[in-house]
Formats: structure tokens, C-alpha cells, sequence
């Protein structure tokens, strides 16, 4: 759920921070006796959970709100990755509130961090196993978010007071024309009374966390790149970390060289290098190989056999869900010569 107003044609919405990305206040429906009556009930019940210093009726005004709702692939009203429909008819959806937002509020809280946290006392995520069962036992306040801001919209792009990153899903309402036009309709609709705006806005980054489909944004992001600075991408992402398989894909379609880049190297290839890592997320590694691996064999590079070492480890590994991935890998690895 998102606040949002309208000030001479500025179109802003209210995004809160939790973990490394900002990102709606949202949950799940509670069904029951006394629990979720609506889409309006759980609204309501979540943000007032987890923004703990502005409750909903201070924020929201005169209860004016809107819903885009978006069919998920196990719905029956599922299309493709980028539909909208409005209505109640499917199983399985995300429905975007967006409401209009209390004037004061705003005033006072445009342009700046934005505490969530009310005083008195309460439950902090790192608190003990003990005092967070008083959450359930003594009712007390369980702190899920601290701080929230607001972000101008200008077309499909978030700005806001600081550099900082957007979730992938958000971005996901704005894209497209026919979305982006039925978001802006709605906010228009919430207009307050003009006022100053001295904010010195930055442009935020939208991620791709979120996202059912990853690599258009991945795309566009490396849009221009060329092979070389594609291969420099490529090798710093796996030398730092374990990235999506679908930015990894996308500088592989730049033509990025798989081997990685050799003066970001000590004599050995990106992928040998990538492997002697520990990695958490098997599934993903085992997707990166591959798509490394099918690269090797467009270019007809030899796989050494240091690397063949590798993906062989890697095959014993305990996720029965990567098995068959791994195998394919180790076909796909053994077909190639291996290097002298």
C-alpha cells in the first residue's frame, strides 16, 4: 500500500525501507473469524503493524483509496510477466492500494528520513527469543520497518531526497504505457493544495529483487556496453559475489568473453574462479555455470581441466534440485576438448 498526492502536478508516493531496498509496506490477507474482511482490512492491519509512529487514519485521508491488482502465474486470470487487470475474479494476486494521503502529513514529512518507530517500549528484531514471545503473550509493538520517505514519480522513475535502490516489483507497476498511465490517473486523483518544494530530488535505482522476470531489466541496464566493458561487468560480479544468472545472461549477450577478464584474473578463467567460492545458493551457481558452459561452446573454448574438477565437485553437492542441472553441466563440459 501506497500514500500518495498530487502538488501541481508532482505525483509522490510514500515508500518505506526494509533490508538493503525501498519498497511498499505490504503482507498477506488474513482469513478468519474477526481478521481480513478485504483488500481495505488488510490494508489497514498491515501498515499499522509495521508503521508503528503514523497510524493509518493519520495518514490516509477521508479513507480515498484505489487498487490495481496484478494476477500472479498460478492464477487463472494469468496472461504474461507484465499484466494488469483490475476486478476480483482470479485466485492468486497482488493488489496495489494506493490512497490518498493526509496534506499534513506530507508537509511534514517531505524531503527527509522519516522515523516509523513510536516511543515506548518494544520489540526489536534483534531482540531475545524471550521478550519477542511477548509479542504474542503482552501484545507489545514488533518494530518491522524504521524509517520511510517520499519518492517523486517523473514517468517510470523514482526520485527521492538520497541515492538509494527501489524494489524490482515497484518498478514493475510504472512499466509499460498502458500501467504507468492508470498509476498517474490514480494519484492525480488524490490532489492537495499547492505548496514549496525546496527537496533537492536523486534518481533511485530499481532493482531487479522482486521481479518474476529479470533479464529485460538486466538488458536495459547493460544497454550499449561493449564487449569488453560487458567482460569487465561480468568478471566483477562473480569475483564479488553470487549475482542473478539473468545479469550474468544479459553481459553474455553482449558479447562479453566467458573466460572473464584477464587483468581482473590471476592466470585462471572467471568460472574456475567462481567455483573455488562457497556459495549458499546452489541453484543459482548451477544456472551460472551453464550459462558460462554454453557460452564456452558458442566460442569453442576449450574447458581445462581444472575447471572440469570443479563443476564436478560442485555435481556431489547435497541439493537434490541441482542435480540434474549439474549433470547437464558435466555432459555439457565433457564434449568440449580439454585445454592443452
Amino acid at each position: 500500500m501506497m500514500p500518495c498526492l498530487c502538488c501541481q502536478e508532482d505525483l509522490y508516493v510514500f515508500l518505506v525501507h526494509t533490508g538493503n531496498l525501498w519498497t511498499t509496506v505490504g503482507g498477506e490477507v488474513q482469513h478468519g473469524c474477526h481478521l481480513d474482511r478485504s483488500f481495505a482490512d488488510t490494508w489497514r492491519r498491515e501498515w499499522d503493524e509495521e508503521v508503528l509512529k503514523y497510524p493509518w487514519a493519520q495518514v490516509v485521508e477521508g479513507g480515498d483509496v484505489a487498487q490495481i491488482v496484478v494476477w500472479r502465474t498460478t492464477s487463472s486470470n494469468w496472461q504474461d510477466l507484465r499484466n494488469c487487470k483490475t476486478g476480483r475474479s482470479g485466485i492468486n494476486a497482488t493488489s496495489w492500494c494506493f490512497a490518498a494521503a493526509d496534506r499534513g502529513f506530507f508537509d511534514r514529512t517531505v524531503g527527509k528520513d522519516v522515523s516509523l518507530v513510536r516511543e515506548g517500549e518494544l520489540v526489536w528484531p534483534t531482540d531475545s527469543a524471550d521478550k519477542k514471545r511477548r509479542v504474542h503473550t503482552e501484545g507489545l509493538p514488533f518494530v518491522e520497518t524504521e524509517e520511510g520517505a517520499w519518492f517523486q514519480l517523473k514517468g517510470a522513475s523514482f526520485f527521492t531526497h538520497k541515492e538509494v535502490q527501489v524494489r524490482g516489483d515497484v518498478g514493475d507497476l510504472l512499466e509499460g504505457p498502458e500501467k504507468l498511465r492508470r498509476v498517474q490517473e490514480i494519484i492525480r486523483s488524490f490532489s492537495g493544495a499547492p505548496g514549496p518544494d525546496t527537496t533537492r530530488w536523486f534518481l533511485a535505482e530499481i532493482t531487479q529483487d522482486g521481479r518474476k522476470d529479470k533479464l529485460p531489466g538486466f538488458e536495459r541496464k547493460l544497454q550499449g556496453m561493449e564487449p569488453q566493458e560487458a567482460c569487465r561487468h561480468l568478471t566483477a560480479q562473480l569475483l564479488k559475489e553470487i549475482p542473478y544468472p539473468e545479469e550474468i545472461e544479459a553481459c553474455l549477450k553482449r558479447d562479453a568473453d566467458p573466460r572473464g577478464h584477464e587483468e581482473m584474473l590471476e592466470g585462471t578463467s572467471v568460472l574456475h574462479a567462481f567455483l573455488q567460492r562457497q556459495h549458499e545458493q546452489e541453484y543459482a551457481v548451477a544456472r551460472i555455470v551453464h550459462l558460462l558452459l554454453r557460452a564456452y561452446h558458442k566460442r569453442n573454448i576449450p574447458v581445462s581441466a581444472a575447471e572440469k574438477e570443479s563443476i564436478a565437485r560442485w555435481r556431489e553437492g547435497n541439493d537434490p534440485d541441482c542435480k540434474a542441472l549439474w549433470e547437464a553441466n558435466m555432459e555439457l563440459a565433457n564434449v568440449m576438448r580439454p585445454a592443452v
